[in-house]
């Protein structure tokens, strides 16, 4: 067994603007060892289970991060773990919460598990107390809807796609201090490939024509027919590696079976008990109708804005397959198109001044500007979409494309441009690119933009996807769409969709129970249109439960645009997200063990699993270099981490959430006193810092420092307003947790200890207090020989009304000093 601490190989000061750290996982047993999505699709609908395998390969406790992509638009519908012969099911509280609760069952020695959205398509999952030497499966289930992709011509098929996604890209967050919660999204890449996999079993129960089977663009597929079912697997006994979205595609029918061609209406209740119960719940999926025979449709001029991501994460194969899908698109332009080409990256650029009609000459000049295209530097979004937010002719279709991986972690500032910025009657659609495109942005700023999103991976044909494209963005076949009648009590979307030829639209509804009627109106390009529907009554607990969760998903997805043009909406996604039992922004699933699995005495180990670099994304791209003779420089040759125990030093071992903030309550009586000289602190290179309040979780674990070998003692230096020590044990640790009457301490061990555990200590606070506190013996390290990469834990009982500094205790003749 590899006992060191893992090392992140890349400079702490850019981690938080490049999204990722390069980490190497050589000599490292990494405690995933797999994963397994099993999927039941039907009419349009995804029921998802993600399974994944854990195992502490330590002797002591583990507290495992890792981050968890999923789909954007899915329902986190249920969660679970199981060790052992126990299965732990979890429950949804208020995010904070579910925090205090997971860290109240780590001190009392319980495993748990929680899972927290930071995105809509990024989460953290953390496991706590996983006893040594055990394995853990984590249990995901998600109610996921899927896509309708319109035929494309002659070069492709109308059908389902099914997605989902298995590697998180890093994000970038610009200049420091724009993405206040930049550090949770921040993800470590393993320099070396990863041997976990995920193995793939998805049953469709949609009939297929004859001779008709399942494909797809990511992957081999082994697919059969049982029991009148397709079952579908990934080619391959390992399963496939954790690198690129899943994708299979199968041909199919837009409505659900027996309703009239047109619209049809999927009805569920949830149990009485449940906050929604006074609602039916509907899945109302609308195909426009086809043009009569005889008449024509006149093809409105299009005015088309192409925005192009040419940062640095598109280098290599995301920019090439953006280009030639975007001179696909260009070739399609009729002559009384116009089109305007604008790129972005650290600058935004335009191909011209002003929009271009498409004659043959502005075509190829066109196609040799997005030809010369090269990605490099920072993505500037914002700046890109606003240049392109600008009206246009209002007798056209004016459409914006935004082409990219969607790779930033201010998604909430772009959804505000799509939203409020948009001109009347313009469109704004997204094109993600990639292996594993950042679904938080494009799906989001689709919906506040009225348009469509797609996704199209490398190696995808792009001459079908520009085809595809065209078919879902040229002239919409019924606008202006309202919904109406005595059975409808809201819609959950953010806007009723525009429907083109041959793709429909599903609309998530509550209704009365008792039912009544829900009309339908819209614009065909030859006239109204219009469809009546008489809603039955709902019983109690009658219909999937998947369509109550994914009202609830589609609702709070709403609320989200809401809020990131400034609405105050966090009760609201609060209340849907516990009334409900889903994940959101404001809710987290948590699961407990009923009894003590570990002694909470004892050290621990920290582990955080790294994730694989998305297919065809460029280390360069993200302005680094690989790893080589253990050193890694950027692309400008400068050193900026190691492999080794330096570069460990420089960054930290456990990087973390934000500092948890400290209670106001006074201390007791006679227990706090303040010297003048207490204000300032200084370190050994006499250097004056103060530490201040955070957040609300808790703060980044500080780099680990030596400690001072058995026997030994380093040099304390001036502190505390008083002479110090000559001879003082020094360490480096990070406050886990402050609430009130209880600071909770962590310290990450780079050499070996010999560790003795205080009664009390004295502790120091921002504000120049200094007081007694008392150490939780329970929940606290015993004492010991400690090795390198565990963990010490100290609980402090008391009122601290100040952020904590430094600990300062004797135990016999010994001093110690713990920094913060």
């Amino acid at each position: 067994m590899n006992s060191a601490v893992p090392t992140p190989s890349l400079a702490s000061s850019s981690t938080p603007s490049a999204g990722a750290r390069l980490v190497s996982s050589e000599g490292r047993t990494l405690p995933l060892r797999a994963a397994e999505l099993t999927v039941e699709a039907a009419a349009g609908l995804g029921r998802v289970v993600l399974r994944q395998t854990f195992f502490n390969p330590h002797d002591e406790p583990l507290r495992l991060t890792y981050q968890v992509p999923l789909p954007a638009d899915a329902a986190v519908s249920g969660y679970a773990f199981c060790f052992a012969d126990q299965r732990v099911v979890g429950e949804v509280a208020p995010k904070q919460q579910a925090r205090e609760r997971f860290e109240d069952a780590l001190l009392e020695g319980k495993s748990a598990a929680l899972l927290e959205e930071e995105r809509s398509s990024l989460f953290t999952q953390e496991l706590g107390n996983v006893p040594p030497r055990v394995e853990v499966t984590c249990e995901l289930i998600l109610d996921q809807p899927l896509k309708w992709l319109a035929a494309a011509g002659a070069r492709g098929f109308a059908g389902w796609e099914w997605r989902f996604p298995t590697t998180v890209a890093p994000r970038f967050s610009g200049a420091p201090g724009r993405v206040a919660d930049a550090e949770k999204v921040v993800v470590d890449l393993s320099v070396e490939p990863l041997g976990p996999r995920v193995r793939v079993s998805l049953s469709i129960a949609d009939a297929l024509p004859e001779g008709a089977w399942p494909t797809s663009p990511s992957h081999k597929l082994n697919v059969a027919r049982v029991e009148g079912r397709a079952k579908v697997e990934l080619g391959g006994d390992a399963g496939a590696a954790l690198d690129r979205d899943v994708v299979v595609r199968w041909p199919g029918a837009p409505v659900v079976a027996g309703e009239d061609a047109g619209v049809s209406l999927e009805l569920a209740r949830p149990d009485a008990a449940h906050l929604g119960a006074a609602n039916s719940y509907g899945r109302l999926v609308l195909t426009p109708p086809p043009i009569e025979p005889g008449r024509e449709v006149s093809a409105v001029p299009r005015d088309l804005i192409v925005l192009l991501d040419t940062s640095g994460s598109m280098r290599g194969e995301p920019l090439a397959h953006a280009q030639a899908v975007t001179e696909a698109l260009i070739r399609s332009l009729r002559d009384r198109d116009r089109l305007e080409l604008v790129e972005f990256s650290s600058r935004v650029r335009r191909w011209s001044q002003a929009p271009a009609s498409m004659s043959a000459a502005k075509r190829e000049e066109a196609l040799r500007w997005v030809g010369a295209l090269r990605a490099s530097g920072g993505t500037h979004m914002r700046d890109g979409i606003l240049a392109a937010l600008a009206s246009l002719r209002p007798e056209a279709q004016r459409q914006i494309l935004l082409i990219t991986d969607g790779l930033i972690a201010f998604e909430s500032e772009i959804v505000q441009a799509a939203r409020q910025h948009r001109p009347p009657g313009c469109r704004v659609h997204t094109l993600g690119i990639g292996s594993s495109v950042n679904r938080s942005l494009t799906r989001p700023v689709a919906l506040a933009g009225g348009g469509l999103e797609v996704i199209v991976a490398p190696g995808e044909d792009a001459e079908e996807a520009a085809a595809r494209l065209v078919a879902h963005m040229d002239t919409p076949m019924l606008v202006d769409l309202s919904l109406s009648g005595s059975a409808l009590r809201e819609v959950a979307s953010v806007t009723v969709p525009d429907l083109f030829l041959g793709a429909p639209a599903q609309i998530p509804v509550a209704l009365r129970p008792e039912g009544g009627t829900l009309t339908v109106r819209g614009r065909l390009p030859v006239g109204s249109w219009e469809r009546e529907i008489e809603v039955p009554a709902v019983a109690a607990g009658e219909g999937s439960a998947a369509l109550v969760k994914g009202f609830a998903r589609a609702k709070v997805e709403a609320l989200e645009v809401e809020a990131a043009c400034g609405a105050e909406r966090d009760a609201d996604i609060e209340r849907i997200g516990v009334g409900f039992q889903i994940s959101t922004r404001r809710t987290s699933w948590l699961a407990v063990s009923e009894e003590a699995t570990v002694d909470p005495s004892r050290p621990t180990r920290r582990e955080t699993m790294p994730h694989q670099l998305p297919a065809g994304m460029s280390v360069a791209g993200l302005g680094l270099r690989e790893v080589s003779g253990g050193v890694v420089r950027n692309e400008e040759g400068v050193i900026v981490g190691s492999s080794g125990h330096r570069a460990q030093r420089s960054f930290g071992a456990i990087p973390g959430p934000a500092q948890a903030p400290s209670p106001a309550a006074p201390p007791a009586p006679g227990r706090l006193r303040k010297r003048a000289s207490a204000r300032k602190l200084r370190d050994s290179g006499g250097k004056t810092r103060s530490r201040g309040r955070g957040g609300a979780r808790p703060s980044p674990m500080p780099p680990p420092l030596p400690a001072s070998p058995k026997g030994e003692s380093g040099e304390l230096g001036e502190g505390w307003g008083g002479a110090a020590p000559a001879r003082a044990r020094k360490l480096q640790g990070r406050l886990v947790r402050a609430t009130a009457g209880l600071a909770v301490l962590e310290v990450v061990l780079s050499s070996a200890l010999t560790w003795k555990r205080p009664g009390q200590v004295e502790v120091m606070l921002d504000n120049g207090f200094e007081l007694r506190a008392k150490v939780e013996a329970r929940s606290s390290t015993a004492s010991g020989d400690l090795e390198a990469g565990q963990v010490l834990r100290l609980v402090l009982r008391g009122a601290f009304p100040g952020g904590i500094l430094q600990l300062r205790f004797r135990v016999g003749a010994e001093e110690w000093i713990i920094q913060l």
